[in-house]
C-alpha cells in the first residue's frame, strides 16, 4: 500500500510539473496576446487548478503516512489478527478501489480543465484578433485622413 500510494503521490507531482509547464506556457502566450484583465483571469483560474493539485497531492501523502502506521501495527499485532486477514484484504482492496476512482475523478477533472481552458485560451486569442484588426483599420483611416491634410496642406502652401 505504501508502494502503491508512493507511486500515486509521483504520478501526481509529475501531473503537477506538467501543469506548472502548461500554466507557464499558457501564461507567457496570455501575456502576449490578452490585456491585464484577461490575464488576471487566467491567472486565477490557473491558481485554482494549482491549489486542486496541491490538496490531492496532500491528500496522497496522508493516505501514505497512514499506510505506514498501519503496516507497522499490522507487524505488531500479526499473530492474534491471522483470522482477520481476509477482512483486512476485502479492506485494502476496498480503500485500492477508492483511490483508483479518486485518480480518475482527478484525471477526468484535470483533463476537462485543460480542454476548458484551452477554449478560453482561443476565445480570448480571437477577441485579440478582432480588436488587432479594428485597430489597423483604424490606423489607416487615420493615416488615409493625414495624407489628405498633408496634401490640402501642401496644396495651400504652393498657391
Amino acid at each position: 500500500l505504501y508502494n502503491l500510494a508512493q507511486a500515486q503521490s509521483s504520478a501526481v507531482r509529475e501531473l503537477e510539473r506538467k501543469l506548472g509547464e502548461m500554466r507557464d506556457g499558457l501564461v507567457a502566450t496570455i501575456n502576449r496576446k490578452a490585456d491585464v484583465a484577461e490575464v488576471k483571469t487566467a491567472v486565477v483560474v490557473a491558481s485554482m487548478a494549482r491549489e486542486a493539485a496541491d490538496r490531492a497531492s496532500q491528500r496522497i501523502e496522508e493516505e501514505s503516512s497512514n499506510t505506514q502506521e498501519a503496516q507497522r501495527n499490522t507487524l505488531k499485532e500479526a499473530q492474534t489478527l491471522r483470522v482477520g486477514l481476509s477482512d483486512l484484504r476485502a479492506a485494502v482492496e476496498k480503500q485500492r478501489a477508492d483511490v483508483q476512482q479518486w485518480r480518475t475523478g482527478f484525471e477526468a477533472g484535470l483533463s476537462r480543465f485543460v480542454t476548458d481552458f484551452a477554449g478560453a485560451a482561443q476565445s480570448v486569442q480571437d477577441e485579440c484578433k478582432v480588436a488587432l484588426t479594428h485597430e489597423v483599420e483604424s490606423m489607416q483611416q487615420e493615416i488615409a485622413h493625414l495624407k489628405r491634410e498633408v496634401e490640402r496642406l501642401s496644396l495651400a502652401l504652393n498657391e
